[in-house]
């Protein structure tokens, strides 16, 4: 009877083993599933900003030159140049009729060995805002072409930036340098500039600010306290005043390129009121060369 039970009750620890055993539900991925791939971001490129940069100059022999930095749009071999409008300004006494020179150095086997020089002529000025869009008349002149980043919010305080400009004009074209973004909102007037720590030299006046992490541009810097204590122009403004003049084309290739480009300069757009205490502090970044 003994033996009857014991054998009964191993044979229910079975069944129940077993019955548990049924009701486990069936896994539908492995115990230890396999980590998904670390995906690294795009750095940005140096050469290829560099390749998308250039030197702007206004000027002649007899009076001097005048130096700033631009950046390259090409739409369809149509070539855009954004820059300060404080780079061409120089121009304002003939009315904008005469050609701005944007020159580029040709480099070989890490050797310059030349220099490309263009004429363009303004098609957009807001001394205001400080701002210019220039068309290179030779078509595809320059055929690489910065990112405009399509985000208009601020980039983050401590962003890594990097910046391409012509420190002290065409002899110190292309130098490349890095910063963080260190300050919003830094305000003239009605206008808003952030500000990097990017180095900078007289001459990067128009030159691009972008992100370390994909190249995207992100601003124009335009003014400085210091050689990493300077301003910059952010995207949310040049935005905001490419929408006013019907711009938009040189930063969205949806937007057809208009026929027959008139140039602009907004009667309403008022030259900004002076500001002793901030120009002093954060004068232009203009290089004069006689």
């Amino acid at each position: 009877m003994v033996k009857r039970l014991a054998l009964l009750g191993f044979a229910g620890i079975l069944a129940l083993g077993i019955g548990i055993g049924a009701q486990e539900p069936e896994k539908k991925y492995p115990i230890d599933p396999v980590k998904p791939p670390v995906v690294k971001v795009e750095q940005a490129n140096p050469v290829a900003l560099q390749e998308a940069t250039v030197t702007i100059r206004v000027g002649n022999e007899k009076d001097g030159f005048e130096y700033g930095t631009g950046v390259v749009k090409n739409r369809d071999g149509v070539v855009f140049i954004l820059t300060c409008a404080h780079a061409v300004s120089a121009l304002k006494e003939c009315k904008f009729e005469q050609d701005v020179q944007v020159l580029k150095d040709v480099s070989e086997d890490g050797r310059i060995i030349g220099l490309q020089v263009y004429d363009a002529e303004v098609i957009a000025y807001s001394e205001k805002e400080d701002l210019a869009i220039l068309r290179v008349r030779k078509k595809n002149a320059f055929t690489k072409s910065v990112v405009f980043s399509k985000k208009s919010d601020p980039v983050p305080i401590g962003a890594e930036l990097c910046h391409v400009g012509s420190f002290h004009g065409i002899r110190g074209s292309d130098s490349f340098s890095t910063g963080v973004v260190s300050r919003h909102g830094r305000v003239r007037g009605t206008s808003i500039f952030d500000q990097s720590t990017c180095t900078i030299f007289p001459g990067s006046s128009g030159g691009g600010v972008f992100l370390k992490s994909n190249g995207e541009y992100v601003g124009m810097v335009v003014r400085a306290g210091g050689e990493t204590y300077n301003l910059y122009i952010p995207m949310r403004r040049i935005y905001a005043w490419a929408d006013r003049i019907g711009a938009g084309f040189v930063f969205d290739d949806q937007i057809p390129v208009p026929e027959g480009l008139k140039f602009s300069s907004p009667a309403e757009e008022q030259p900004p009121k002076p500001d002793e205490e901030f120009d002093t502090n954060f004068p232009t970044l203009l290089k004069k060369v006689k």
